[in-house]
């Protein structure tokens, strides 16, 4: 489910002439790995509804020679609504589409200096 939505976003986002999953068969020149540390909803009160957080760490790195060009986290929280699960199921979209947009822009940023490096 993560994978769909960080294509998703890449695609709608980043300056990238291809983007794809892990089940493409056409090779690409760079790698990102996702790692979800934390996607849990967290209760402050029994009254109240919870507050979302979504902590991602990610890798991005040259195909050729699997070496990492960097390392990056991003972090979001989004309060629900309301403790229904729709509103909570929302506020993780939320939280994971704010968290994977931090990753675009990091990555973005990184390949538009090997870019230059090069």
């Amino acid at each position: 489910m993560l994978q769909d939505l960080a294509v998703q976003e890449f695609h709608t986002r980043a300056a990238l002439r291809t983007v794809s999953g892990d089940a493409s068969v056409f090779a690409s020149v760079y790698w990102l790995e996702i790692e979800v540390t934390a996607f849990q909803a967290e209760y402050t009160s029994a009254m109240a509804a919870p507050t979302v957080h979504v902590h991602l760490r990610a890798r991005l790195g040259g195909s050729r020679d699997r070496h990492i060009l960097g390392q990056f986290v991003a972090n979001a929280e989004q309060r629900a609504a309301e403790d229904r699960l729709g509103s909570i199921v929302d506020a993780f979209a939320r939280a994971a589409d704010a968290a994977l947009s931090e990753i675009v822009v990091r990555a973005d940023a990184m390949l538009a200096k090997v870019s230059e490096a090069r």
